[in-house]
């Protein structure tokens, strides 16, 4: 009777090392998924900021070159600036917003 038990045990044992081992290997690949997407925000959240600010910048050169305001006025021409400035604005809701 106490082989059975002894036995009952030791397969019980064996088991749960077995399951233990596999929740760790599991949890380890977690990890480092987690870590490769952090990795890939951060890239994606630096390329955000870097095209917010040369969106910015051409605005403001673009600004300073018709520093009389007459291409943004017109028609045709002021459409760029508009884009140019809802862009920026989008950029600033988006970034703001993380």
């Amino acid at each position: 009777m106490i082989y059975i038990y002894a036995a009952s045990v030791t397969i019980a044992l064996l088991i749960s090392l077995f399951v233990n081992a596999n929740l760790l290997k599991k949890f380890e690949n977690l990890e480092e998924y987690v870590g490769e997407i952090n990795t890939a925000y951060e890239f994606v959240d630096e390329e955000l900021s870097r095209l917010k600010s040369k969106v910015a910048e051409t605005l403001n050169t673009m600004r300073t070159i018709d520093s009389k305001g007459l291409f943004e006025a017109d028609d045709e021409v002021g459409t760029a600036f508009k884009q140019l400035v809802e862009i920026v604005n989008e950029l600033n809701v988006t970034n703001n917003a993380e």
